[in-house]
Formats: C-alpha cells, sequence, structure tokens
C-alpha cells in the first residue's frame, strides 16, 4: 500500500533494509526528531496533512502526509523501534486547497456584483455574506448582520420570503419574481 507513495524512479526497491537516516536524507531534519522523541520514551505522535517534501520521480516533491509515530516496545519494556503509520494526503490537500481558491473566487464576484446579492446556509437561513449592495438594500451594517439568523434581522420579511427560501430548498429548483411586494423595517420606517 505504501509502494505507489515511492513514485516509479524513487527509493524503491533500494530503500528495503536501509537505515532510515540514509533512506530518507532530505527529511531526517524533519522525521529525526520525532523518531528520537518516540526511541527516548517520549509519547506517540500524529500529524496531519503534513507538507514533507520527499525525492521521488526523480526529483523532489512537494508531498503531503498524514502519519503517526508509536513505539514498539522491547522485553525490557523499553522503546526499540518506532511503528510508523502514514497515508499520503496529497491529493484531498491540493483538491481542497483549489475548493478554497475557488470558493474565494466565487465570494468575491458576489460581493463586487452590481446586484443584491445575500448568501444563507442552513435551515435557519444564516447569512454567510452579503454584498453592499444587498446591505444597503436593507439598511444594515455588515458587521452585525453577518452570522445572523435571516429572519432574526428581518422579520418583516419572514412570512413572505421564508416560503420561497424553503421551497427553493426543498425542490431543489430556483425561484425568480419581478416586482415581488417584500415587507422591510428600513430607514426608520416600514
Amino acid at each position: 500500500a505504501y509502494r505507489p507513495s515511492l513514485g516509479d524512479d524513487g527509493k524503491h526497491p533500494f530503500i528495503l533494509g536501509v537505515p532510515a537516516q540514509k533512506a530518507w536524507p532530505e527529511i531526517w531534519h524533519i522525521i529525526g526528531a520525532l523518531i528520537d522523541n518516540v526511541m527516548n520514551g517520549g509519547e506517540a505522535t500524529w500529524s496531519e496533512d503534513q507538507l514533507i517534501p520527499i525525492f521521488r520521480n526523480g526529483k523532489i516533491e512537494d508531498v503531503y502526509w498524514t502519519f503517526s509515530y508509536s513505539p514498539v516496545y522491547n522485553e525490557e519494556g523499553k522503546p526499540g523501534g518506532v511503528f510508523v503509520t502514514c497515508n499520503e494526503t496529497t491529493g484531498n490537500v491540493l483538491n481542497l486547497k483549489k475548493l478554497e481558491e475557488s470558493d474565494k473566487k466565487f465570494r468575491n464576484t458576489v460581493m463586487q456584483a452590481p446586484v443584491s446579492i445575500v448568501i444563507l446556509r442552513g435551515r435557519d437561513f444564516v447569512i454567510e455574506s452579503a454584498n453592499d449592495s444587498y446591505l444597503e438594500l436593507i439598511d444594515k451594517k455588515e458587521k452585525e448582520f453577518i452570522g445572523q439568523k435571516l429572519f432574526d434581522e428581518l422579520p418583516a420579511a419572514k412570512e413572505t420570503v421564508e416560503p420561497l427560501l424553503l421551497g427553493v430548498m426543498d425542490s431543489g429548483e430556483p425561484f425568480n419574481a419581478t416586482e415581488l411586494k417584500v415587507m422591510l423595517n428600513r430607514y426608520g420606517k416600514k
């Protein structure tokens, strides 16, 4: 299961039987201290999605790992070795970074749109973001509005808007309207 992480032109098969310090010289400054800690009676380690570049496929590659180092005790009850479990998570980490970048671009587009837009989360309609045009429309300040439940902030709109939002969530179908009358309390009046 570990073999694919070594790459096509990397450390396999010569790594078998080689001391770890010689097998992994490019990362020994990272893993050596963890191994020494476990061998000297320290607790097991756990690292998640950690960037540890390794030599494989003929070059140093940025590789992300989730791994653990645990003591293997000898007959005297002292650490006699280290049990390493690891999983390469490079694909997951890179996909998450792409998703975060896409989300950031989407949110920037929303914030710059020339129309009023609000992004809501869940059936409580928690406000994740609202652009300046929307905030102006409802006469609210961003710092007081974001993170709140929509109808706690706009109770007068609940009767008209909540059934529409629930309908979209339940059916998955968009709702479009022109000149829909919605009551709001803004600028000091209804």
